[in-house]
């Protein structure tokens, strides 16, 4: 732009001395020769000549001013070109952005949703387990599943209440020794009741107590008030559940062992009975 200006300015110089050198050179004819018919001009064609000049001087003016403006002009649509071009990109980076913002936030629900589902699916499991050991008086069991599901889900009060029941549990053998015993082929009966009282059916109905009270070594204590005698047993029960074993007297049995109805009755009561007293 300084460039065209500054040509401009020399154009309007050049226009202006060739002009005067003109009217100089016309003088100079006049004066130099004045044999030759030459017409001098009149004042009104020297005022129409600078008329004109000046006319030349206005219209170059306003063709620089055009310039200028229309220079002014593009470098305004330029500018305006590259500030939306700015925008543009300023846009396109914000929601570059957003949707890199906005899958990252859906990546972490769903990692969310599978730790929960997770986790909701271990707490199931563990309470599950932890039910099914309550219903057969597996206390250790009971109680580290319990624990395992509270630590999943700390406020949950399903697992609390069952925590609080399984620590009260004795243990398993003192629920599986419960029940009837039987021997000489039935006739002598001997049934621990769940309160920790006992019957003794031989020659008449007998009472007593008995106690869990070596769970470790699956031994019981029994005490057994019958025709004016007391005695005290501490008969173990064997792995399988199927034999008490003692002896009763010199000719007593070695073992006492359960009907199989018996063994069924005595699996059902357990698993309804599962929070009672210590005995």
């Amino acid at each position: 732009m300084s460039r065209r200006k500054t040509l401009e300015e020399d154009e309007i110089i050049m226009n202006r001395n060739l002009i005067k050198k003109l009217i100089l050179f016309i003088c100079f004819i006049f004066l130099s020769a004045p044999a030759l018919s030459v017409e001098i001009p009149t004042d009104d064609q020297l005022l129409e000549l600078e008329r004109l000049i000046e006319q030349k001087e206005t219209e170059q003016e306003k063709a620089k001013q055009r310039a200028v403006e229309e220079a002014r002009h593009k470098a305004e649509e330029q500018k305006l070109k590259e500030e939306r071009a700015r925008l543009e990109q300023e846009r396109r980076l914000l929601e570059a952005e957003k949707q890199k913002e906005d899958q990252e936030r859906q990546q972490a629900e769903e990692l969310k949703r599978q730790t929960e589902k997770q986790q909701q699916d271990e707490f199931a499991s563990h309470m599950d387990t932890a039910k099914t050991a309550l219903d057969n008086h597996d206390r250790e069991t009971a109680i580290s599943h319990y624990e395992k599901a509270l630590s999943l889900i700390p406020e949950d009060t399903a697992a609390k209440s069952g925590l609080l029941e399984a620590q009260a549990l004795k243990d398993k053998v003192c629920y599986d020794v419960r029940g009837e015993w039987l021997w000489n082929d039935g006739e002598a009966k001997l049934i621990l009741n769940k309160d920790g009282t006992l019957t003794y059916i031989y020659w008449g109905t007998h009472s007593g107590i008995w106690q869990c009270s070596n769970p470790a070594a699956r031994q019981i204590y029994v005490k057994i008030t019958a025709l004016g005698f007391t005695q005290e047993w501490n008969p173990t029960l064997s792995q399988d559940n199927t034999c008490l074993g003692l002896k009763l007297a010199l000719v007593g049995p070695d073992c006492l062992y359960r009907s199989r109805t018996n063994q069924s009755d005595n699996t059902d009561a357990n698993k309804k009975e599962s929070f009672q007293p210590r005995l």
